[in-house]
């Protein structure tokens, strides 16, 4: 009789266990469905972040110390887990890539450039200096620069200030990407466009002096600038797209002419809850 009794507790118990555990998953499934990570689609353009093209040979991009160092100061990021051994590595796939074997391109001191299919411009390509304070020159080989070139100077990690010359309309994709230590950067009336990710991990920016003729911010064009502050853009700006400035991790004011600015509405994402937009037009 004492074993019924206990085999029939023993089943009650388990019926309990059994409903408590279900109402438990229930109360789970109701929370994560509840839950909103639609916000998040728009990652999926990090694809692409780490993706190389045909750009410079990457012999003088800095060193291993500047690049640790630089980690260490702006606090933890995904590039910090790479050992050094992969940081090398990584360096050496981007050389052997270089575009130098590109018959197209030109060389003139420092910079080596492709000319225009008609002859009348020419649109940076690679930098070769060393420069920590660099000037772009107006022309190469005698031609008008229009344009900074796609990676013209991406990693150059010695760089720490530049000056856009006049003449220049669009500054293009990862044109700067991973100037890990870039502070400022001059850029003159008449550019039009900021590619994707043209200043992106550029860790040190804390400033851009914006023309009022800019019309275009690309995606993820300041993604990770964790020094920046604030950004002034002028009467002209007519759009800025995805995850313009993810992760800027100080960013408190951006200041754009009118609300009929197409800003995308993921631009912030994974900035500071209280960054104000002003509209210069309301002033």
């Amino acid at each position: 009789m004492d074993t019924n009794k206990k085999l029939f507790a023993f089943f009650i118990a388990a019926i309990l266990l059994f409903v408590l555990v279900f109402a438990c998953a229930e109360d789970l499934d109701d929370e994560f469905s509840d839950a909103d990570f639609d916000e998040f689609d728009e990652l999926d353009d990090f694809d692409d972040f780490d993706e190389f093209g045909d750009f410079a040979d990457f012999d003088d991009v800095g060193s291993e110390e500047e690049y640790i160092e630089a980690i260490e100061e702006n606090g933890d990021d995904p590039i910090s887990e790479l050992s050094k051994d992969e940081y090398k590595q990584k360096l050496q796939k981007m050389s052997e890539i270089s575009g130098y074997d590109d018959p197209d391109l030109q060389t003139d001191g420092d910079y080596a450039y492709y000319v225009s299919d008609d002859g009348t411009y020419c649109i940076t390509g690679l930098y070769k200096g060393s420069s920590t304070d660099v000037i772009v020159p107006e022309t190469l080989g005698g031609y008008p620069v229009r344009m900074i070139g796609d990676h013209t100077f991406e990693s150059k990690s010695f760089i720490r200030t530049v000056e856009v010359p006049e003449g220049v309309i669009a500054i293009g994709k990862q044109a700067f990407y991973m100037c890990i230590n870039l502070q400022s950067v001059i850029v003159p009336e008449g550019v039009v466009m900021f590619g994707d990710q043209c200043f992106a991990a550029c860790y040190m920016l804390d400033y851009v002096q914006v023309p009022d003729s800019l019309e275009s911010v690309g995606e993820m064009a300041f993604l990770g600038c964790y020094a920046l502050k604030e950004i002034e853009f002028g009467e002209n700006l007519k759009t800025i797209g995805s995850c313009a400035f993810h992760t800027c991790k100080v960013l408190e004011r951006v200041t754009v002419p009118s609300a009929s600015v197409m800003i995308d509405e993921n631009a912030f994402l994974m900035c500071p809850d209280n960054v104000e937009v002003i509209y210069s037009n309301k002033l």
